[in-house]
């Protein structure tokens, strides 16, 4: 069964069902700085599903880590870092009210705490590993960084293929190491308005044996936003036989 919260401008469906996530306190909110799906209308209605799903919020604000693409656009690598975190802090001044309309308790952290955080090199280094020496796990890191390619169009740049395959391999890894120390000791729903990355899900689901644990300890659920207009037409769409 699908679950909607209704809106004037759009639907929230989640996926998958309740069944599988419906005995979590916690969730996680991804938020991608810069990302439409975490300002204004659709922030705040995810706010408020939020709030009536779960005792506990951790918002994941991964600033920092937004400055592999930075680096790749040239920018050199302090100068990335500083504007990435600076558009971080610029989003939680952006969004303090809106963080408001969360009647539950909850707490905001930054991609820095992770970078900094004592088991983050080892963890890394973990998952440089198995990238190096799992034939399943290289794949899926693989598949994500062409997925990514594809998307952005960058299939023509045939000279910096190889240096944007790099930067999105270690943005990749980055990101497992700082959500497997996230969920190391947090059993949580992890909440995002997009589907999971392969890499992300062979670790989730424990078939990377030698990967640093922490992220089994999560649930991905996908938010999908849904216009009242697509809901509608769909709805007059005429069934099979």
């Amino acid at each position: 069964m699908s679950h909607y919260l209704k809106e004037e401008d759009f639907k929230i469906k989640v996926r998958p069902q309740r069944s599988s996530w419906s005995s979590l306190e916690t969730c996680c909110l991804g938020v991608s700085v810069g990302s439409p799906n975490h300002e204004e209308k659709k922030l705040i209605r995810t706010l408020e599903w939020i709030s009536d799903h779960f005792q506990h919020c951790i918002i994941d604000l991964s600033d920092t880590l937004q400055r592999y693409n930075y680096e790749f656009e040239g920018m050199p690598k302090e100068m990335a870092a500083w504007r990435a975190r600076s558009e971080g802090r610029q989003w939680l001044l952006r969004n303090i009210a809106n963080l408001s309309r969360l009647n539950i308790s909850f707490n905001v952290v930054s991609w820095d705490h992770w970078l900094e955080h004592p088991m983050f090199q080892a963890y890394r280094e973990g998952f440089e590993w198995c990238y190096q020496s799992d034939k399943q796990f290289r794949e899926a890191v693989e598949h994500d960084t062409d997925k990514f390619i594809r998307r952005k169009g960058f299939c023509k740049l045939k000279d910096d293929l190889k240096a944007i395959r790099e930067n999105s391999k270690n943005y990749l890894l980055e990101e497992l190491a700082a959500h497997s120390l996230l969920y190391k000791d947090t059993i949580a729903a992890n909440i995002y308005p997009g589907r999971q990355h392969e890499c992300f899900k062979v670790v989730r689901e424990g078939l990377i044996k030698k990967a640093p644990k922490g992220l089994e300890n999560s649930t991905h659920l996908r938010l999908v936003y849904i216009s009242h207009e697509y809901a509608a037409n769909q709805n007059h769409l005429p069934k099979a036989a």
